[in-house]
């Protein structure tokens, strides 16, 4: 689309085939690293009905993604309930709250510095 590409050396050097994932980093119970980027990591956290899990408290904000089950974020009776394939933003003021399961959830939790 460019004049000036050479779209023949830009596909002759190519890589087409995807690197091999790297295995997750056990950071927690519950809880594994699958992303680190300069900027922010990722944590995949399995939790059954009932199980808890806190994030550092260090973290400016995280977001919380429910792939699968239900989750509570923060106090019982003042906090939010997400469902499969909802998300939801935890401010600084709410990171060292309780995530609990409801029932058994899978969730993601992206943030700076984890």
């Amino acid at each position: 689309t460019q004049d000036h590409w050479d779209s023949a050396h830009a596909v002759a050097n190519m890589r087409l085939d995807t690197p091999e994932a790297p295995e997750p980093e056990p950071v927690g119970e519950h809880c594994e690293r699958i992303v680190r980027f300069e900027d922010f990591g990722v944590w995949q956290a399995r939790l059954n009905d009932g199980e808890r899990i806190n994030l550092p408290e260090d973290i400016p904000y995280a977001v919380a993604f429910c792939i699968s089950g239900e989750v509570h974020l923060g106090v019982p009776g003042n906090g939010l309930r997400l469902q499969a394939e909802e998300a939801a933003l935890i401010p600084a003021a709410s990171v060292g709250s309780d995530i609990r399961s409801e029932p058994d959830c899978l969730l993601l939790l992206a943030a700076p510095g984890l």
